[in-house]
């Protein structure tokens, strides 16, 4: 043990140095793993092959104002409609995206100025006002209102909580389950009720859910808009069966559910989908609509997947540039190390110690500069950005490795330095 204190006081410079680098190499390795981890998973969910759709837009053609007005006074004609959103809704061979950023009325909010729907934008913020629908003292902030099919393609999921049970979805009622998104954590938990309105209904809002951090949707030619303060609201399953409701909501609820997307696969395209709105409008009854396409998404989807790709992949160039920066600076390291311990290995050699023990006395150094590197890891480890097990397993295999490896180019040095002393034993 006396021969190791010597060394390292001797050696503490390099030998500091070493350790240093190596920590700090190992905690960039993790952190890279890390990011690769979620960037292969977001490749292989939301950024696959598979999930590559062909997009488009339904909207009602009634812009006339006094059509539009004269379509929602007909109860036959709001019937149709729901009927027609119904069959989409409900289509084996298309996906209908419903999806509107209504804000809502809210009593005794909680949040702050973040959760408005002004905040960020163009928009001003606005102040607290008294609600024509119940009287009470209110304020606007941001949702997003959407159907069940909307909320499973964009894969929003919950940290917290459970997702929309939409079987407890009751406009007639007032009673509706939401999610809240991430920014929410610590202004209302789960399970906490809101007073508010939609479309001057009175409703009360349950959480049941809070998002997961960066939850983002395609909506109105932005591929991400981000949710993080936005209140989720599910939209009712069918629209006919919820009827009963007056027909001025009914009317508003309907017209902003109907606008929507579509998605369906790459081989049914254009004239496809337009054939299945075809059908679907001849059995319901309703014809005020147009189909339009959506390419932004296609064009969006592509790049943000390639951008995906190529970053993974330098990334990967630029730790293969490290790890040789760093090995090559071990190696130097090594030698310089090599060099103040080969007088001291030299006298124990011509003092008649064997090689064995030499090696032994050795290692015992090169295990000190190894559990110090481990050391500084596990110290720096907590200031890192959350790195998931996987990540951490492979930095650690990666450093049992590379101590083998160093180990073994020291112990090659280390003969280098016994077998070459001027007057050795033979």
């Amino acid at each position: 043990m006396s021969e190791v204190l010597i060394d390292l006081r001797r050696n503490v410079v390099p030998i500091s140095v070493k350790v240093v680098v190596l920590a700090l190499f190992f905690l960039i390795v993790a952190t890279v793993a890390s990011f690769a981890t979620s960037v292969s998973s977001a490749i292989s969910s939301a950024f696959s092959e598979e999930t590559e759709v062909d997009l488009f837009g339904v909207v009602d053609t009634l812009t006339d104002p006094d059509a539009f007005y004269a379509f929602r006074q007909s109860a036959r004609s709001i019937q149709q409609l729901g009927a027609f959103y119904d069959g989409l809704n409900t289509s084996d061979d298309l996906a209908l995206l419903s999806a509107f950023d209504q804000q809502i009325p809210v009593q005794d909010f909680r949040g702050g100025d973040e959760f408005d729907p002004g905040y960020g934008n163009e928009l001003s913020l606005t102040d607290e006002y008294v609600d024509a629908a119940s009287g009470s003292v209110v304020e606007d902030v941001r949702a997003m209102q959407m159907n069940r099919q909307a909320l499973e393609f964009y894969d929003i999921e919950v940290a917290s909580g459970t997702s929309i049970d939409w079987g407890t979805v009751d406009y007639p009622g007032g009673k509706v389950p939401v999610l809240l998104g991430s920014s929410y954590e610590g202004v209302y938990q789960v399970g906490e009720r809101l007073s508010g309105s939609l479309y001057l209904r009175p409703m009360e809002f349950e959480v049941v859910g809070i998002l997961r951090q960066g939850s983002a949707m395609f909506y109105k030619g932005e591929m991400n808009t981000y949710l993080d303060s936005a209140m989720i609201v599910p939209y009712p399953e069918s629209l006919t069966e919820i009827g009963s409701l007056d027909q001025e909501f009914l009317g508003i609820l309907s017209f902003a559910m109907i606008n929507a997307d579509i998605a369906s696969d790459g081989g049914t395209g254009f004239d496809g989908v337009a054939d299945e709105l075809r059908q679907i409008s001849m059995r319901t009854g309703f014809e005020d609509y147009s189909l339009i396409g959506v390419p932004t998404y296609l064009v969006q989807f592509g790049l943000m997947r390639q951008l995906i790709v190529d970053n993974r992949g330098l990334l990967v160039v630029v730790l293969a540039l490290l790890a040789g920066g760093v090995a090559c600076a071990g190696t130097f390291v090594s030698l310089h190390l090599r060099a103040r311990r080969r007088p001291a290995a030299s006298v124990l050699w011509t003092l008649g110690w064997s090689f064995p023990r030499i090696v032994r006395l050795q290692r015992r150094l090169w295990m000190v500069e190894y559990v110090a590197v481990g050391a500084l890891f596990a110290l720096g480890l907590p200031l890192l950005p959350g790195v998931g097990p996987g990540a951490l397993l492979a930095t650690l295999a990666l450093m049992v490795v590379w101590f083998v490896v160093d180990g073994l180019v020291q112990h090659r040095l280390l003969v280098g330095a016994v077998f070459a002393v001027p007057g050795g034993r033979s």
